[in-house]
């Protein structure tokens, strides 16, 4: 019988397939990865002319594991997660993980929320969110359309990220949401949202360079005066 079952035990004939097995320490992967050296597929999924491919055409995927300067290491960093995505073949460990990922980033959201303080926010995801939840009730509130609303998530990441007229004091969090932030204001009259400090500086900067511009006039109009009374002399 042990010998009529070790003669149905098909040959290696992709050795690399063979090669990812030694490298992975998730005993369905190794089976797997054992299966494909020997031309065996999962479901969904087939070897043909060096290429291993997905046979659903709907999230498809098509792998060239003959390339010469693939290593063993890159195909087991890569084919897996074809793999999951394309066919959803994951192992138990996945699954596992990725509940724990999961429970991880949720817990880390209710700590953030449950603190009101936007200076805790350090993950750049969760402000994204809260600013995207901010964006979305001035729409309901204001009746913006959409290319308004795109125009005031842009700009609120603009003013801490490009002008850098806002810091962390200026966003007020309230029961666990973005509920204010300073000087970024609805203009009845426009029909949008205004960042009121970036409005400041731009006129700032026209007074001074007005100022400026007076200053000169005012020294060239001395020096030419000055000139004409040396020429007289």
């Amino acid at each position: 019988m042990a010998t009529n079952q070790s003669k149905r035990v098909k040959e290696v004939v992709y050795p690399i397939f063979q090669e990812c097995t030694k490298l992975s320490k998730d005993e369905f992967w190794i089976k797997l990865f054992d299966d494909l050296s020997r031309a065996k597929c999962p479901k969904g999924v087939m070897i043909f002319n060096g290429i291993i491919s997905s046979t659903y055409k709907r999230n498809g995927f098509s792998y060239n594991f003959k390339d010469e300067k693939l290593t063993p290491e890159k195909l087991m960093d890569e084919l897996p997660t074809l793999l999951k995505k394309s066919v959803c073949i994951y192992s138990a460990k996945d699954i596992s993980n990725n509940e724990d990922t999961i429970n991880d980033a949720n817990s880390e959201y209710l700590n953030i929320i449950s603190i009101n303080d936007w200076k805790k926010v350090k993950n750049k995801k969760m402000k994204e969110n809260l600013i995207t939840n901010f964006t979305i009730k001035m729409k309901k509130k204001y009746k913006l359309n959409i290319n308004s609303t795109k125009k005031l998530y842009t700009l609120i990441k603009d003013s801490y990220d490009v002008y850098k007229t806002h810091k962390s004091d200026d966003f007020v969090m309230k029961n666990d949401k973005l509920h204010k932030i300073y000087d970024i204001e609805y203009n009845e009259e426009l029909k949008c949202f205004e960042n009121l400090r970036l409005e400041s500086e731009e006129e700032n900067k026209t007074k001074n360079k007005k100022s400026t511009n007076f200053l000169l006039n005012r020294w060239q109009n001395y020096v030419s005066v000055l000139i004409k009374e040396i020429s007289k002399n």
